[in-house]
């Protein structure tokens, strides 16, 4: 049984069974469980909580497409490094 999934905030792959999501939509991974989640329930007592946990989901936004643009430069040298193990075969 493969215990894998994708991360509702960063879209990234999680082991295991991941973590719960709330106040977000879905499971996450630890990495936003600890970065995300923990600090945007921690923030729902405050009285501000909707004004951060705004901030937060701008945030888990940004975090999201940098895992993103991670991801297609990984490609990217994948194709590259590829290209140039062709050239140099004989």
């Amino acid at each position: 049984m493969d215990n894998t999934g994708i991360c509702s905030i960063c879209e990234g792959q999680y082991i295991e069974y991941g973590n719960n999501a709330y106040p977000f939509a879905g499971r996450c991974c630890h990495d936003c469980d600890n970065r995300f989640v923990i600090p945007a329930r921690i923030m729902q007592i405050s009285a501000d909580a909707q004004y951060e946990l705004a901030i937060l989901q701008q945030v888990a936004r940004l975090g999201r497409t940098m895992v993103q643009a991670q991801a297609k430069m990984r490609s990217l040298q994948l194709v590259k490094d590829n290209t140039n193990a062709e050239d140099s075969a004989p």
